[in-house]
């Protein structure tokens, strides 16, 4: 019979062997993985199965905090005014991301005949699983340089309140341009995410279902992805070309 030591560093090799399992078929788990409990892979393996949640991502302070509808609805509006919300939390197919609430002004991916370097180019069909926003948004703005007007340069300036708003603090979300898995996901769901942002926002800083957003891949040196979300499909068009942005932030 194994020892109460032997035990523990066979559970820890399990766990081990599970976290890695998730990770091999992509699964964002965060950055505070190693802590994640056995009891918690249960929801996690429903999160990998579709829509799990779409919540409220706000800030108070230096820390970050996410409601439900009902969570925040039972809070009084004194309540509410301590915090600061930063977008929707949503988590679906075994990702975690934050969606900013308003789209910014329309912009070009960037300029024709540059092909931007570490991108993955291969074509469209090999796009459809990245996820990796900021890395390839900071690329972009890499070999553009921060001169040059760039939808990922934009999302990457965004910010969702500012110290000299009434909430005193700065937003330090890490915003990018989303990358193409990230943005399907959006078009995926976009019924769901337009219902939440009508819930929590009274403005309704919804998607545009008529709109095409970029995202941050590239397919050759003219051509860049997007997403039309009346069919939720990835697109081609030219870099030149004039198309909404809507920045996103890993969570």
């Amino acid at each position: 019979m194994p020892s109460f030591a032997q035990s523990v560093t066979l559970l820890r090799k399990n766990k081990r062997a599970i976290v890695d399992a998730f990770k091999a078929i992509g699964f964002d788990l965060g950055s505070d993985y190693e802590n994640i409990k056995a009891s918690d892979f249960p929801s996690l393996v429903y999160r990998s199965c579709g829509l799990y949640d779409i919540c409220l991502a706000c800030a108070k302070g230096s820390d970050k905090y996410y409601f439900t509808q009902n969570e925040w609805e039972i809070l009084s509006a004194t309540e509410q005014q301590q915090y600061v919300k930063r977008g929707l939390r949503v988590r679906a197919d075994g990702k975690s991301f934050i969606i900013a609430s308003t789209d910014l002004p329309a912009e070009v991916w960037g300029r024709n005949g540059i092909d931007v370097k570490w991108l993955d180019n291969n074509g469209i069909s090999s796009v459809y699983r990245t996820y990796e926003s900021k890395y390839q948004s900071d690329k972009i703005v890499e070999q553009f340089g921060e001169n040059l007007p760039c939808a990922a340069l934009s999302a990457i300036r965004y910010k969702a309140f500012n110290a000299g708003d009434n909430s005193g603090i700065a937003d330090a979300t890490e915003w990018a341009l989303p990358a193409m898995g990230i943005l399907c996901l959006i078009g995926k769901y976009i019924k769901e995410i337009n219902i939440a942002f009508s819930r929590f926002w009274a403005s309704e800083p919804k998607l545009s279902r008529d709109a095409e957003y970029w995202s941050s891949n590239e397919t050759d040196a003219n051509n860049a992805c997007c997403v039309k979300m009346t069919s939720g499909l990835p697109m081609v068009k030219m870099k030149s070309t004039r198309l909404s942005v809507r920045p996103v932030a890993a969570e």
